[in-house]
């Protein structure tokens, strides 16, 4: 699915579905700028997108939501990524009214470009203290509560996420999820309820 803002293509985001074994039922596209738009500032725009897609295993008739994203990749931007996450959560709560009753099983995952020990973004999804990013400057610590404006009553499934990582070591995830010559780190996550 891939979401075009204005004349600026966003990011674009892809989940998998085997289509012999599960039938897509529903699809939402995210668009984070939407953000950007609701505050009226450039400062959130970054063209990164999500989506969401509820699908049903053939044989079992159980049903699954799925939400992807692609957050900012900044750390210096750590806010937005803590304000793209709780876009998703928000959309997810209007997806599908199950949602939020905890009837449907939620699976958030994708490329947050945050490291597992130093963001506000994977507290935030978890139900923990956001802390500012050490890179982020003083100056805009106070953005933090501007994006959470955007989103003023708390997605449900807020703190209600396991972290599908924490079977892999005594840290709680693996070593890496991008791996190039020169950069080997983990910073995709899988949450599940």
């Amino acid at each position: 699915m891939r979401i075009y803002h204005e004349t600026v293509e966003c990011d674009s985001v892809l989940v998998g579905v085997k289509k012999t074994r599960f039938e897509v039922l529903k699809t939402q596209s995210i668009d984070h700028n939407e953000l950007a738009e609701q505050a009226g500032t450039t400062l959130f725009k970054e063209n990164n997108t999500g989506m969401i897609l509820l699908i049903k295993e053939r044989t079992t008739g159980k049903e699954l939501v799925i939400c992807s994203t692609h957050l900012y990749f900044s750390p210096r931007k750590d806010f937005l990524k803590v304000g793209q996450a709780a876009n998703c959560l928000k959309h997810l709560d209007s997806f599908d009214p199950r949602v939020r009753t905890g009837e449907l099983p939620v699976i958030f995952a994708g490329d947050f470009n945050a490291y597992p020990t130093e963001t506000g973004v994977v507290n935030y999804v978890m139900g923990k203290e956001v802390s500012p990013h050490p890179m982020v400057n003083k100056k805009n610590i106070r953005k933090y509560d501007k994006i959470m404006e955007l989103i003023p009553e708390t997605p449900s499934l807020v703190g209600k996420f396991e972290n599908s990582y924490s079977a892999f070591s005594e840290e709680g995830y693996p070593k890496w999820t991008n791996y190039t010559q020169d950069f080997k780190e983990t910073l995709d996550h899988i949450f599940y309820t």
